[in-house]
């Protein structure tokens, strides 16, 4: 016969519940988990999971929502998380909600949930506040890869992709330093400016498309959940000025040392009279000063 529910135990249930994961239950009762579930049900108690500690675990998915997080969520005084996307981004948020792994499903683009359990680590990491906005969160001590991937989902947050692949950041100027700290971690040696403009906002530029395609794939590589919306715009097979001007000149180069007329090389290129003769020209200065580094080695020897 199964035992009787204390006073105790049903108050216990009443406040646990809903807080505590199946694992902290079954040591907080001495029943089986089918007693604690069928007693929840008979009270009218609904268990609302989540696993908010997974923002803090050190992930490099955890840093990817933290960055998202810092951009687009808000941080209220009672301690709740919430994110509020447009309808064309509900599924990022589900991605959100799965990651939390959450009972409740999705159904509008807003997700509220509270981070009270983790709430002073949040703060003590990140020095996290209610008004974001104008007090920065603080990025020190991350660096590596956790702070690519926090940028990325920053930059999903906050930031655009033009159709050429440029990366844009506009955001309040308090984040000034952190848009620097962030865009020195995705740049890799290419060229990037962050700065106040006319608008007294911070911001933050990456015009390189053969950097943007680095990012991507380095980002697809750690497995990042990233927003599909923007990255899909940064094609590997769209090449970039200098991208293409080196593709022409290698074929080129190719066919005039097989010999092939400047006629031949128009019509299996397909650039125009003013571009091959520009390849051919600099094609024979560089075939010369080969042999005439050649004649002054056999001369040496």
């Amino acid at each position: 016969m199964q035992k009787k529910w204390t006073e105790n135990e049903i108050n216990l249930l009443k406040k646990y519940y809903n807080k505590n994961n199946k694992f902290e239950l079954l040591k907080l009762f001495d029943r089986s988990w089918s007693s604690i579930q069928n007693k929840a049900f008979k009270l009218g108690i609904h268990k609302f999971f989540n696993n908010v500690e997974k923002l803090i675990d050190g992930s490099l998915e955890s840093y990817y929502w933290l960055g998202f997080i810092m951009a687009d969520g808000h941080f209220s005084k009672n301690k709740t998380l919430e994110v509020n996307l447009a309808n064309k981004d509900i599924e990022h948020l589900i991605k959100l909600n799965n990651f939390f792994e959450r009972s409740i499903n999705i159904n509008q683009p807003r997700l509220s949930i509270s981070i009270n359990k983790i709430w002073d680590r949040l703060v003590q990491m990140f020095n996290i506040c209610s008004n974001k906005t104008y007090n920065p969160c603080s990025l020190s001590g991350v660096t590596g890869d956790e702070l690519f991937a926090l940028t990325i989902g920053f930059i999903d947050g906050d930031g655009s992709i033009d159709k050429k692949g440029g990366i844009r950041v506009k955001c309040h100027m308090s984040w000034l330093n952190n848009l620097k700290v962030m865009f020195s971690a995705i740049a890799d040696n290419c060229f990037y400016n962050c700065y106040i403009n006319n608008e007294n906002l911070a911001l933050a530029t990456l015009g390189s498309i053969e950097c943007t395609k680095k990012i991507k794939n380095k980002a697809e590589k750690l497995n990042l959940p990233i927003l599909r919306r923007k990255w899909d715009r940064v094609l590997n097979d769209r090449l970039s000025k200098k991208e293409t001007t080196l593709k022409n000149k290698n074929n080129c180069y190719t066919l005039f040392t097989d010999n092939k007329s400047i006629k031949q090389v128009i019509e299996q290129t397909g650039l125009s009279q003013s571009q091959v003769y520009k390849q051919y020209s600099e094609y024979k200065q560089q075939s010369i000063k080969e042999k005439d580094i050649k004649r002054q080695l056999e001369k040496n020897i």
